[in-house]
């Protein structure tokens, strides 16, 4: 049964499944033990229903009442005593035989007054026979009739539906049914019905690995024949739903009418007056996800972290959404970071209490939390940042990151750009990571970010993990670089290096990767002085720039603090100054004369 926020689509089953008696149930038999099933005792032990959050019963409401205006209404036929409580094995099989297809809903129905006595064993057999039962009867299945079913076993199971093999096939079954009924011009208020809640059930498999590459090519095909001809049609709930499909099942969408669509739903959003803010937060994860940076959405996010009475509407997961867009768009308004950051600060020290449970910070709230505030070069004082370190510690020892051992490289990381070094943190994040099973697939960003944590460590703090990092080489002038990276970079750097190379003075003019892990390139200036001084020319575009305050992003400051700690001669070039067509003298000339000029006043970009 649902519970908490879930628990209010209780009410809505009645009106789709007819008046269903509960019987008080009595004591039942074990099943024999099944060779291949989707649910075991132990899950039956451990499942909680009230894991599936507001904003599914959200979306489940909302289709339950849709469904109601158009759906026909099938009565139940079928009697709870003639399946439960079951006291012969074959009884109850024999029952289920003869169930019809459009009678498998009332039975999940059934199942849930079942569960309260049942013993864990026996239910999870009944879910696997009904699971079976339900895949025979699939092909004598209407459309309506599955999707029917399909509500049934959600209010039933709503965080195991995915596991269901009838999930995946119904899912299927309805994919090639629409096909055909686009052949056959059936009503076009019917189609965009099934195609939200197509949508819906596809937006559920996040959880599950394999279902979630069956949803995900599904709804890429979905999205093909039919996202642009239900556009103009669609209501804002219907976009949140089918938005978060497409951010659960990780599915690519380039669709500019599509885009402009959410950025417009996004500015009618208005949670002062009440709005739902879990939809405002799900458009905005999708934008995240498609990498849709609008302005506009950044002054409107700025609004609601300026008005604390809107920002209290929101869990700390949504603010940490809205902290995480604006980062990502580069908007380092202070105005709008502080009161995210101070809310953040709140609820570690006081978490909000609700009627079943406390909206606690997980370990990957704080890893986005840090990341943000270190890309945006926020002011942490001593002691906050001495608190989220032991917060971290304290979720080391409830074992949060052993599963997830890059969250916590990720929160040491942003924490060391902050300038926040502790030697026991960098050893507990090593250790922890160097003992997790590696993962199966490639993840080359991830093992990255571990690699520039140990680069900056072995930099700054030699001696604190020589043991853990013995043969790994932070530092190399001489590193092959890439052939990509030049190519990936804003700046035109080979025909610089031709043309610096070629001026007086200059020995060589060669582009470098010196720091192990920070693939930002560099060109390295070798002089023909007595002495052989040599300067590492830095590249700031425009992507690497915070939009205010035009200081560097997060990696770009670790780097240049990183080869100023291996006393590296550095200058920082913009777009603005190749446009005036400096040569190497000119720059270096800049660097010397007018360095506190430019630090202060910044008429001139280049920063030592």
């Amino acid at each position: 049964m649902f519970q908490n926020n879930v628990r209010s689509l209780i009410k809505f089953i009645p009106v789709l499944f007819g008046n269903v008696s509960t019987v008080r149930l009595s004591r039942s038999i074990q099943f024999a033990a099944h060779n291949y099933s989707s649910f075991r005792a132990r899950d039956v032990l451990h499942e909680t229903s009230d894991e599936a959050g507001s904003l599914a019963a959200t979306f489940a409401k909302y289709i339950a009442i849709e469904r109601h205006k158009d759906a026909a209404q099938i009565p139940t036929k079928i009697r709870y005593a003639d399946y439960f409580p079951i006291r012969d094995v074959r009884s109850f099989q024999n029952e289920l035989r003869k169930t019809p297809a459009d009678q498998v809903a009332a039975l999940v129905i059934f199942t849930s007054t079942y569960r309260s006595n049942a013993e864990p064993q026996i239910y999870a057999n009944v879910l696997n026979d009904i699971d079976s039962i339900a895949i025979k009867l699939l092909p004598q299945m209407q459309e309506d009739v599955i999707f029917r079913t399909l509500y049934a076993f959600l209010f039933l199971i709503p965080n195991w539906i995915t596991r269901l093999d009838f999930y995946k096939s119904a899912l299927n079954r309805l994919a090639s049914d629409s096909e055909h009924s686009e052949k056959h011009n059936e009503s076009s208020n019917k189609s965009l019905e099934n195609f939200i809640q197509f949508c819906f059930y596809l937006g559920l498999s996040k959880k599950n690995a394999s279902a979630k590459v069956n949803a995900s090519e599904l709804l890429q095909n979905f999205l093909n024949q039919k996202l642009e001809k239900y556009l103009d049609d669609l209501r804002t709930l219907d976009l949140a739903i089918i938005c978060n499909a497409i951010y659960k099942t990780a599915t690519s969408v380039n669709i500019d009418k599509f885009n402009q669509r959410i950025i417009e739903e996004v500015l009618k959003i208005n949670i002062e007056h009440g709005q739902d803010g879990g939809i405002l937060v799900t458009f905005l994860k999708l934008m995240r996800f498609l990498r849709l940076r609008s302005p506009s959405v950044c002054e409107y996010l700025a609004e609601i972290c300026k008005n604390p009475d809107c920002l209290s509407k929101l869990q700390v997961k949504g603010q940490l959404h809205i902290f995480a867009y604006l980062t990502e768009c580069l908007w380092d308004n202070e105005e709008c970071s502080q009161p995210i950051i101070e809310s953040f600060f709140k609820n570690i020290l006081h978490p909000k209490r609700f009627e079943f449970h406390i909206e606690a910070i997980r370990g990957k709230d704080l890893c986005t939390f840090l990341w943000c505030c270190a890309q945006m070069n926020c002011s942490l004082t001593p002691e906050q940042l001495r608190y989220i370190e032991n917060n971290l510690f304290d979720k080391v020892k409830e074992g949060e990151f052993e599963y997830y051992p890059d969250q916590l490289v990720d929160s040491c990381l942003s924490l060391w750009m902050l300038g926040h070094k502790s030697q026991k943190l960098l050893d507990c994040t090593l250790r922890i990571k160097s003992e997790a099973k590696p993962s199966k697939r490639a993840q080359p960003k991830v093992d990255n970010r571990l690699t520039v944590l140990m680069s900056a460590s072995q930099i700054e703090q030699p001696s604190w993990c020589s043991s853990l990092l013995k043969g790994f080489k932070a530092y190399d002038i001489n590193a092959n670089v890439p052939s990509y990276l030049p190519k990936s970079s804003d700046f035109n750097l080979k025909e610089l290096c031709s043309k610096w190379s070629q001026e007086e003075n200059v020995e060589t003019a060669q582009i470098v990767c010196p720091i192990n892990g920070i693939n930002i390139p560099s060109i390295y200036v070798k002089f023909l002085s007595p002495d052989g001084n040599a300067v590492l020319v830095e590249f700031l575009s425009k992507q690497q720039s915070l939009k205010f305050s035009q200081q560097p992003i997060a990696i770009v400051r670790l780097k240049l603090r990183l080869l100023q700690a291996l006393n590296h001669k550095i200058v920082v070039v913009t777009p603005k100054d190749l446009s005036e067509h400096l040569n190497i003298k000119d720059i270096l000339h800049h660097e010397k004369n007018d360095e506190e000029n430019m630090a202060e006043e910044k008429t001139n970009s280049i920063q030592v």
